[in-house]
């Protein structure tokens, strides 16, 4: 059975107080305990490593991106930001305490997606097959998703849940007006992120699975 593992580093975290760090990772712990509630998710297992690198497994499906993206979002949000390498493939042997008893395709793509990640990159997608469909896509993705300050990547945690909020919705959780929402959402590319994403878990089906 496919599997989706994401594996990912904090960047510039040299440059951070141990605090900070470790508040980094409390939030993308957080968010993939979450992730590990969504209906047909594998079990949540998140688990930190040589200081500044992290692991997780995801949804074996489209929504792989969907939960890169999401991590980010609560990076940046707290003021940080994390690289991160969606590997796709057999499932392999899945610890069931620690990630660290696993192994299989899915998680060496990962591993070795992160390790190939060019100055600049923060997201990449490695499957087997290739797919050039999903690397493009995922590469827009990450375009677009540098751009995002703290308060609009704090926006996109939201509006990139699987089922999304309205903008009013999104304006109750955050406390700010709907219109504020809206030029947050249009300045954080929201419309084309969201358009992108559904274009790549429709795809994902055709292409990789």
């Amino acid at each position: 059975m496919p599997l989706s593992v994401l594996t990912g580093d904090i960047v510039q975290s040299t440059k951070m107080s141990m605090v900070d760090l470790d508040q980094a990772f409390d939030r993308l712990a957080a968010m993939a305990e979450q992730i590990g509630g969504w209906p047909g998710a594998p079990q949540s297992l998140f688990e930190r490593y040589r200081g500044d690198g992290w692991q997780m497994v995801a949804p074996g499906d489209g929504r792989c991106l969907r939960v890169a993206l999401l991590m980010r979002a609560v990076a940046r949000a707290g003021g940080a930001d994390t690289r991160i390498s969606i590997g796709y493939g057999e499932r392999g042997d899945l610890g069931e305490r620690h990630i660290g008893a696993s192994g299989g395709q899915a998680f060496e793509l990962s591993g070795r997606g992160l390790e190939k990640m060019e100055r600049g990159e923060r997201l990449s997608f490695w499957s087997m097959p290739q797919s050039s469909f999903a690397e493009a896509i995922v590469a827009l993705c990450d375009a677009l998703a540098s751009e995002w300050t703290a308060r609009q990547a704090e926006l996109m945690a939201i509006m990139l849940l699987p089922v999304e909020p309205t903008q009013n919705e999104a304006g109750h959780i955050l406390k700010i007006t709907q219109s504020t929402i809206s030029k947050q959402f249009s300045a954080a590319y929201g419309p084309r992120l969201l358009f992108a994403l559904k274009a790549f878990e429709k795809g994902f089906d055709v292409e990789l699975r």
